[in-house]
């Protein structure tokens, strides 16, 4: 009964995950149409909101008092920045711009009131930072011009590599799992299931790059097939550390979850691997020209 218990919490965890990575999909299958830009641009938008309510919410457990309505202005300026720099020429609205106009709003309301204002401004700037920002940069991957006919097979690419990493670990961290990775942080990780994680993120970036090479007129990847294992390792390693900074995190804050989504938590939990694994994924892009 006890050894059922893990693979049923797993079945629910992973039926319910079904409804934001259906919506993420169809978000990456649509997104080269003209009109279905807005709508990729919300959705972010609105995981980023949930996210950076649920990341403030944690920080007045430790007593601080973040500007939530500024980081939900945040959560949809900084998402619509990367959509309107893309889509029209508009070259004012930018990241860079927005950013020292949230900066700037931040550094107004703390004005207001004194008492904690270094600690209250450097967890709200630290929370768009963290959660916001590496989530949006989700856009420019897809709306990039030098990526839009391989958009589906990189965005495919990062929640593949990222999810299959975290039920790999899951499954042979259960099955194998005896030295623990980061007890303090994170009881149920093992070095085991992190090993196992990052192999089975391997295959799996070996595979998409495969299909790729079979199924497109032109492949995504231009990468050996030696090349995608690397990449793929590299991906599901720094995820897994995004995953334990999470847990830190919670762990700080004397919480188990960051919301109360039934067999997932919050939207932190959900994206916690992809916030790290996303900013990298999109840096190795930009130093290869998105020519992988």
């Amino acid at each position: 009964m006890s050894n059922s218990k893990p693979f049923s919490e797993l079945k629910q965890r992973l039926l319910i995950s079904t409804i934001p990575i259906s919506i993420v999909v169809m978000a990456i299958c649509l997104s080269p149409y003209t009109f279905f830009a807005p709508f990729l641009s919300l959705t972010v938008s609105t995981l980023t909101a949930v996210g950076i309510w649920e990341f403030y919410h944690m920080s007045e457990t430790k007593g601080f008092t973040p500007n939530l309505s500024t980081g939900f202005l945040a959560a949809f300026l900084i998402p619509s920045s990367f959509y309107l720099l893309a889509h029209f020429d508009i070259t004012f609205i930018n990241p860079s711009s927005v950013g020292f106009f949230i900066l700037f709003l931040l550094f107004v309301q703390a004005c207001r009131t004194f008492e904690g204002a270094i600690a209250n401004l450097a967890i709200s700037i630290f929370g768009i930072v963290y959660v916001i920002l590496p989530l949006s940069l989700l856009l420019p991957i897809v709306f990039s011009p030098t990526v839009r006919e391989h958009a589906a097979w990189y965005l495919a690419y990062i929640l593949c590599v990222t999810k299959m990493t975290d039920t790999g670990a899951y499954f042979i961290g259960k099955k194998y799992g005896r030295n623990k990775l980061a007890p303090e942080l994170s009881p149920g990780k093992t070095i085991e299931g992190a090993i196992g994680g990052t192999a089975i993120a391997a295959l799996v970036s070996i595979l998409l790059k495969l299909s790729s090479d079979a199924f497109s007129q032109e492949s995504a990847f231009h990468l050996s097939v030696f090349g995608a294992l690397l990449l793929g390792a590299g991906i599901s390693a720094i995820g897994q550390i995004g995953d334990l900074a999470e847990s830190l995190l919670k762990r700080d804050a004397g919480i188990k979850d960051s919301n109360q989504l039934p067999g997932l938590g919050g939207v932190l939990d959900m994206t916690d691997s992809l916030i790290f694994s996303i900013p990298a994924f999109y840096l190795v892009l930009e130093y290869y020209n998105y020519q992988l």
